[in-house]
């Protein structure tokens, strides 16, 4: 019962993560300079995403996944605020014609370029257009300011990509894949009455040197039958199959296996198991792509760790020391 209140305790300190259902939705969470986040701005953030953790989760389970959902959203949210306050610093002005296209783009994909519909939706959300205008003003303001402060003139030496590559090798590995042909027998197919006859038959078949294609061609209950069975390269398979593929050689035919509803009887054609792919010019592309990736993350926590000791911020929404 203790841990069950002082659960309930840090929920209801952390307000937002309840606040539907309490009705505080002004409730404060943060301060940025003059600038003030609430409860309500955390859930315009998140709305969307909250909708589908409601589909997927339920209980406590759920309300954790809120808590941090929102405590990110406001992490993102006093960010938003730090970059806006130094773009407004810099005494920065985004060209009109940048913003006009922008929000014609956004009025294009959600009212289909018709503005009176989009004013009207504007309208029911309690919004102006000049607002909505000055909004937008502000939110491409500090997209083009974080990129130009994370992403211009990040390179990557080949000599990284390269070390990179023999640090995290088994991030490039490829799946054992194998070349099968299969014959099928459903339990409940054409053969079913005498199943176990036509199992026999196949393998004793298989054992004199009969082909494997004409078999399945002549047995087989599966789409790739008229193929004489062969279903091509293959690495998705069922594990209690995998398990017999690892000892096998191609060439090999395995002894009759049941899975499911069938009796499945496999022809090893051949096996890949080249594991680590090679340094290809793909390979080396992913592992760039990595990298800047890494280090526009590593950018991004530089400058808003920078502009919070430039601009001051007030946070609200800490967890209580005693809370278990």
């Amino acid at each position: 019962m203790k841990k069950l209140i002082l659960f309930i305790t840090y929920l209801l300190l952390t307000s937002y993560a309840i606040s539907e259902s309490l009705g505080t939705t002004d409730a404060l969470l943060a301060v940025v300079g003059d600038q003030v986040i609430t409860v309500s701005d955390v859930q315009k953030y998140t709305t969307q995403e909250e909708g589908a953790l409601a589909r997927e989760f339920s209980g406590q389970d759920l309300t954790r996944r809120l808590v941090s959902m929102r405590r990110n959203a406001l992490d993102n949210l006093i960010a938003k605020e730090l970059i806006w306050k130094e773009f407004e610093a810099m005494k920065a002005k985004l060209p009109q014609d940048l913003v006009q296209e922008r929000l014609d783009q956004l009025v294009m994909r959600v009212a289909g370029g018709n503005w009176i519909k989009f004013e009207e939706m504007l309208f029911k959300e309690g919004m102006t257009a000049k607002e909505f205008k000055e909004k937008l003003y502000k939110d491409v303001a500090v997209e083009l300011l974080t990129r130009d402060r994370i992403e211009r003139g990040i390179t990557i030496p080949e000599s990284d990509v390269e070390t990179f590559y023999a640090e995290n090798a088994a991030l490039f590995a490829k799946p054992r894949s194998y070349h099968l042909g299969i014959i099928q027998l459903k339990k409940d197919g054409r053969h079913a009455d005498r199943l176990k006859i036509i199992e026999e038959i196949i393998v004793n078949g298989l054992a004199q040197g009969q082909d494997f294609a004409e078999m399945a061609q002549r047995y087989s209950e599966d789409e790739q039958a008229a193929n004489g069975g062969d279903h091509g390269w293959l690495s998705d398979l069922d594990p209690r199959l995998i398990e017999k593929l690892k000892e096998s050689q191609p060439g090999q035919i395995l002894p009759p296996m049941e899975l499911g509803n069938s009796i499945y009887i496999v022809r090893v054609m051949d096996i890949d198991g080249s594991g680590v792919q090679q340094l290809t010019p793909e390979v080396r592309k992913d592992i760039r792509n990595r990298l800047k990736l890494m280090e526009q993350e590593q950018r991004y926590k530089a400058f808003i760790k920078e502009l919070s000791m430039k601009y001051p911020v007030r946070r609200l929404d800490k967890k209580p020391v005693n809370a278990k």
